[in-house]
């Protein structure tokens, strides 16, 4: 048994692989019956996304082969293993390990998922305090933009679209300019307190454009919050980080996405040329014409409504 794509328990049978089976219950009776097998004749795969929130009733002499490896972290290798509710009873587990491995004692593996778990709250806390950066920001474009009156619906949807850049996250399609610059290792205090100052230039920005003016008393606030949530986050991270000077240029992906924009824009309008047809010469009116008998006659007049037409030559 395992979850297909949709999050639904479905079941294999070995006869006929190609024929999942949909279940609608995970109830060991019901399981019994429309498998026509017992527990003793299946298993359960929980792959890494539904190691949480997910419960499938076990026998109680249930056996569980739970797989790890040198990156695992202890909270997945504990919510991997609760999928078993009864191992103070009669169910077991057996830990497999890569080959790489096998001479690991059971104390140094536990020592090793814990060293990952608190490798990995030192890997994310610079995004997440980047994170929280940005939504300050978003929660004050929101503030402003639903303090305006329902009766100015118009104006709201102006200014979600000057303030669009910290209401949508779009990811640059410059291969380059996302991965192609060299990458060294930097204070995460320079990293942070660049991503500040970037932030505050584009808020700033997106007030301008919006005819919303900046007071320094604002600026300075602004600055202050941020510089609380650097604060707070630092004692959470590593000393220096492996990063690049633009990696945080929120300008350039802004800059890149409207680029893209006008390069789909030319590409409906190519669509629509057609390499076949040739512009028509030039052809004047002779200075001896006179132009009102051609649109009081009704012939050419009729004329002169066509899309191709040929005048008279005189």
């Amino acid at each position: 048994m395992y979850f297909n794509e949709q999050q639904v328990l479905c079941a294999i049978d070995i006869n006929r692989p190609n024929n999942p089976i949909i279940l609608a219950t995970s109830d060991p009776n019901v399981l019994n019956r429309v498998l026509d097998s017992s527990p003793e004749e299946r298993f359960t795969y929980f792959d890494q996304i539904h190691i949480t929130g997910t419960d499938i009733s076990q026998e109680e002499s249930t056996h569980a082969l739970v797989l790890v490896d040198d990156k695992t972290g202890l909270q997945e290798f504990l919510q991997g293993s609760m999928r078993l509710r009864q191992l103070e009873l009669q169910q077991s587990m057996e830990i497999i390990v890569p080959e790489r491995m096998n001479n690991i004692t059971l104390d140094e593996l536990y020592f090793q998922f814990k060293s990952n778990d608190e490798t990995a709250v030192f890997r994310d806390t610079p995004s997440a305090a980047k994170g929280q950066m940005r939504n300050h920001i978003r929660r004050h474009f929101l503030s402003l933009i639903q303090d305006l009156p329902s009766e100015e619906a118009e104006k709201k949807a102006l200014l979600m679209k000057h303030f669009r850049p910290f209401f949508e996250d779009t990811s640059s399609l410059d291969l380059f300019a996302l991965y192609g610059k060299l990458n060294k290792n930097q204070a995460i205090e320079k990293i942070l307190g660049g991503y500040k100052e970037q932030l505050q230039q584009l808020w700033q920005k997106c007030l301008l454009a919006a005819e919303l003016q900046a007071h320094q008393q604002d600026i300075a606030h602004l600055s202050t919050k941020l510089e609380q949530i650097i604060n707070k986050a630092l004692p959470f991270c590593l000393a220096e980080y492996e990063s690049n000077e633009d990696f945080f240029a929120l300008e350039v992906e802004v800059q890149k996405e409207v680029e893209k924009e006008v390069e789909m824009e030319n590409l409906a309008l190519d669509e629509s040329y057609d390499s076949e047809l040739i512009p028509c010469s030039t052809r004047n009116w002779p200075v001896y014409v006179d132009y009102n008998h051609y649109f009081t006659d009704n012939y050419y007049s009729l004329m002169l409504r066509t899309v191709n037409f040929k005048l008279p030559y005189f």
